[in-house]
């Protein structure tokens, strides 16, 4: 790990059987903590506690930290933030944006997000715009099965390092990790496995050759590759 990153101790909310995002508001992490709400002269803070041995592979690395700018103020400096939310029921991601505001103070410095092992069978147009720093994003074990899903991530995520999405029935079609890489420009880990030199040029050669293709004209679309 570079010197200028430091641990940042995900917001965990793993294993607790959460049916939408929108549910943390009402509960206690097991790890990490909560943005506080003045509730009279009390506040909500998070709580610590174990997760469940039967998961799916969860990358426990700490999410990195940004080095400052020059002049920039520490008291002022917004740090980064993570979130851990897998292996619960999650089925869609409609209500990401409240909830995220609702448990973290600066939630537009995202860099870490853990969605694996839940019911996911879409990506939202929208939902990942407000989240530019994102660096590090886990879906797999979910039932992701469209290359559009792949694309909507790849128009809000430009800075996406490392992504994970095996498990999903979008892994079965046969250009997967072609089609992933190619959409990813700074891609450098997909499905916990290095992105290489090589892996980029395959994917880039392919790309000219299949993954602009359209309907129209008799040619495949996208999800046929």
């Amino acid at each position: 790990m570079p010197a200028h990153q430091a641990a940042v101790i995900p917001l965990d909310y793993s294993f607790m059987g959460l049916m939408s995002l929108s549910e943390m508001q009402q509960q206690d992490p097991v790890g990490g903590t909560k943005k506080f709400h003045s509730v009279g002269s009390r506040t909500a803070t998070s709580s610590s506690g174990g997760s469940d041995d039967h998961s799916t592979k969860v990358d426990n690395s700490p999410a990195p930290t940004s080095p400052s700018k020059a002049g920039t103020s520490p008291k002022k400096r917004q740090l980064p933030i993570s979130l851990r939310a897998n292996n619960n029921k999650i089925s869609h991601l409609n209500d990401m944006h409240e909830a995220l505001n609702a448990v973290f103070d600066n939630p537009g410095m995202l860099q870490w997000l853990d969605l694996s092992g839940n019911q996911l069978t879409t990506i939202p147009a929208d939902v990942f715009a407000a989240y530019p720093e994102l660096f590090t994003l886990h879906l797999h074990g979910n039932s992701l099965s469209k290359y559009s899903d792949v694309d909507t991530l790849a128009r809000w995520l430009p800075r996406l390092h490392s992504l994970s999405l095996h498990g999903n029935p979008l892994e079965e079609k046969k250009h997967y990790r072609n089609y992933v890489i190619a959409s990813f420009p700074n891609l450098k880990q997909l499905d916990f496995s290095s992105v290489t030199a090589g892996d980029r040029d395959k994917a880039e050669t392919w790309a000219k050759i299949y993954k602009n293709t359209r309907p129209s004209g008799g040619k495949k679309h996208k999800d046929d590759l």
